[in-house]
């Protein structure tokens, strides 16, 4: 059994093995070189996935400090050379609306399920505009109770897959 990267808290809901293996076996031919932004980071599963995968650096959101600070001790043990990882201890919201140039190749977004509402999905997407380039793959957790709409400018559904209590939704952004 693989050794937990950070301790489980009541606040985190990690990706599952499950859903995590088949966002990876999907996503797979896309991973080698990118950069991934990790949103609600919480245990870090999926970026240290993609990194294991190939993938050039990670930046990863996570609000809780202890959480935050435990994936920052714990990165440099996960990665290659030349590979780049920072943690940032910041609320994602936060960090939204304060775009800085970076765009990445794949993001993914797991927000609290509680939080989940139609218009917090509209405002995610919208907020994720300056963050992506044509090409950017977006991957979305949320609770399967919920539908996911299909229609958010400048992002195109690729697929979506169901997980018991969550789904899986990929979209790319600029096709159409």
């Amino acid at each position: 059994m693989r050794k937990k990267l950070v301790k489980d808290r009541p606040s985190l809901r990690p990706i599952g093995a499950r859903a995590l293996k088949s966002a990876i076996d999907t996503l797979r031919p896309h991973i080698p070189g990118t950069n991934i932004l990790d949103l609600f980071a919480g245990q870090g599963r999926f970026s240290y996935a993609a990194l294991s995968e190939g993938a050039s650096s990670a930046t990863l959101i996570e609000k809780d400090p202890r959480t935050a600070k435990e994936l920052q001790t714990l990165r440099p043990n996960k990665l290659k050379p030349d590979q780049a990882s920072r943690v940032l201890c910041l609320d994602v919201w936060k960090f939204l609306k304060q775009p800085n140039g970076d765009l990445y190749d794949i993001i993914f977004a797991d927000p609290p399920f509680d939080d989940w509402t139609a218009s917090m999905e509209k405002d995610l997407f919208a907020k994720l505009l300056p963050f992506s380039k044509p090409g950017t793959i977006l991957l979305v957790k949320y609770p399967s109770e919920m539908l996911i709409s299909s229609e958010h400018p400048g992002f195109s559904l690729w697929k979506i897959n169901h997980f018991g209590e969550s789904q899986l939704a990929y979209f790319i952004y600029g096709e159409s």
